[in-house]
């Protein structure tokens, strides 16, 4: 899960909680790990830059993830398997310093949870 979450392929328009279409590829790899592990856990967490106030950052985080735990329990998956949760911009992996970096910590990140 640690190189789904960096591969950086869910994507959402700016200031939106819509997942983009460019974001099912990895969104249907997702599907089929979660699937065919019936006892697995997911956490999926949600991350922003430093643009904006703190407070709608951490929204926006919380609402992307939630929206990632849709597909997928649309597409099947129990939701009591997936923890959804938003750590807004609280969490950067780089500085906030360029467009490039700020990027990159605009991201979805996906943990393994202990059965």
């Amino acid at each position: 899960f640690e190189i789904l979450s960096k591969t950086g392929n869910i994507f959402f328009a700016s200031g939106s909680t819509r997942l983009d279409d460019k974001s099912l590829p990895l969104l249907e790899n997702l599907y089929d790990i979660v699937n065919r592990c019936p006892t697995f856990r997911l956490e999926i967490a949600g991350h922003t830059d430093s643009v904006g106030s703190d407070q709608q950052n951490q929204n926006i985080s919380e609402r992307r993830a939630a929206s990632v735990v849709g597909w997928l329990t649309d597409k099947g998956i129990p939701r009591d398997r997936l923890t959804s949760v938003g750590y807004g911009e609280s969490r950067p992996i780089v500085e906030n310093d360029t467009p490039q970096n700020r990027a990159r910590n605009r991201r979805i990140e996906f943990t393994a949870l202990a059965e």
